[in-house]
């Protein structure tokens, strides 16, 4: 029966990482794991404990905690791909006429009793090991054999192209919502007039009293988490001109917005930060658009409860407008609903790279490549995002989230499909938005 060496004396699964030294001790004391290698092989004979008196969370006034807690995790990760997972060793003894072997061959081993500790299964099939040790007992016809379970021909280390380029930001058209029934717009005047059936809505201030309205969004999706562009279209009914008609727009900041049914509901609704609307002259049944409110759209997105198909809410109020300076838009009650507002809300949803047909050829043969974006400081800005397809020399993402910008640096990972070794290159955008390679020993390994 051949003998595993289960005691790994130079397995590492576990790193201490201290930093942040006041002079008298380390502050910040992060420990990192392994979990495969402490699952499957048991805890290391020793931890690896680093200590840097350089490294801080935070230089002159200025936050890098991210940066500081991302280098620790990286280096801590580079050594667990070299040392959590060493290669397993295997001793046996055979006789003198089956040695066929010498140092330094790599010869399949199979054996269907042996406990395989990484795969977490017993059995070997023609797992190719290397010979490092031979000892023979001339006396007995003996010959005692150790193998290294290097796994040879699992991979090979390429150079990259040097550049890539990106090729679209964003993929599509615009997508457009609108109220669905009666009860998703209305408009409200002060001090108690709120109405949800009329074919207009006032917006402004009528000589009189100050006028606001409101308009619900139900189902609405969204192709990625960064808003590109966000404009309300409204018809007006009526012509106006003349007074400085200011209005603030706002979202209900709500992760599903519901559509209030009396005054006093109206005036309860939570808000966002408003967006400042001055329209200009308006004339009858034509469309008019408001400035760009991609940036308090983006804060309804980023609530931890929005999520895809649920209602947005807008709601557009008086500023401190002139004397009888208002506005007057058409509602969904019009014309048998086709003078209803329009949402219309652009986002990221895919970002596509250029590169040369032999680098997409290797990309081509990748088992679930994945993406990391860091900014300039090395702080990560969006991580473990899928490469979705490779078409040519063209390399598609989906749902990126973020527009490169110049100076961030953007590392593809991938598994091939033999060793679970991660593989990474670097590239850096330049001013023409292009990206380069971060240096020029970027290696791929590919099977």
């Amino acid at each position: 029966m051949p003998e595993q060496d289960f005691s790994l004396p130079e397995m590492v699964n576990e790193v201490f990482f201290d930093y942040d030294h006041d002079g008298t001790d380390f502050q910040t004391k992060s420990y990192n794991q392994d979990s495969d290698s402490l699952t499957n092989r048991g805890q290391a004979k020793k931890a690896i404990t680093i200590e840097s008196k350089g490294l801080h969370s935070s230089v002159s006034g200025v936050s890098l905690n991210m940066y500081a807690d991302d280098v620790a995790a990286r280096r801590a990760k580079s050594i667990f791909q070299r040392y959590a997972t060493p290669p397993l060793k295997f001793r046996f003894n055979t006789l003198f006429y089956q040695w066929l072997s010498e140092f330094g061959d790599v010869v399949p081993f199979t054996h269907s009793k042996m406990p395989d500790i990484v795969a977490g299964s017993r059995g070997f099939a023609s797992e190719r090991m290397e010979v490092i040790q031979k000892g023979v007992n001339w006396r007995d016809g003996e010959v005692k054999f150790e193998l290294l379970d290097t796994g040879f021909a699992k991979g090979i280390y390429q150079q990259i192209s040097p550049t890539m380029a990106i090729t679209a930001q964003l993929s599509g058209s615009p997508q457009e919502f609108s109220p669905a029934v009666s009860g998703d717009d209305g408009y409200r005047r002060l001090p108690s007039v709120f109405n949800t059936n009329s074919d207009s809505m006032l917006i402004g201030d009528d000589g009189v009293n100050n006028n606001s309205l409101f308009v619900r969004f139900p189902a609405v999706t969204k192709g990625s988490v960064t808003v590109v562009s966000a404009v309300l279209q409204l018809t007006s009914g009526s012509n106006l001109s003349g007074a400085t008609c200011n209005l603030n727009i706002y979202f209900n900041d709500e992760d599903d917005a519901a559509a209030p049914t009396n005054a006093a509901e109206f005036d309860g609704l939570s808000l966002t930060s408003p967006i400042a609307w001055v329209p200009g002259t308006w004339n009858t049944f034509v469309d008019y658009d408001t400035p760009e409110l991609k940036t308090i759209l983006q804060t309804i997105f980023d609530r931890g409860g929005w999520a895809s198909g649920q209602a947005l809410m807008m709601v557009i109020k008086d500023n401190a407008s002139d004397g009888n300076a208002y506005r007057l838009a058409r509602t969904i009650d019009a014309a048998g609903g086709s003078a209803k507002a329009i949402l219309s809300i652009t986002t990221i949803s895919q970002t596509s790279f250029t590169v040369s047909s032999a680098d997409a050829a290797k990309y081509a043969n990748l088992t679930n490549p994945v993406v990391d974006i860091y900014d300039a400081g090395m702080r990560v800005q969006v991580s473990n995002k899928i490469i979705t397809s490779v078409s040519g020399t063209t390399i598609t993402i989906d749902d990126l989230g973020v527009e490169p910008t110049v100076g961030w640096i953007v590392v593809f990972s991938s598994y091939d499909n033999c060793n679970d070794e991660q593989k990474k290159f670097g590239f850096i955008a330049d001013a023409s938005n292009n990206l380069g390679a971060a240096d020029d020993d970027a290696h791929l390994i590919s099977p």
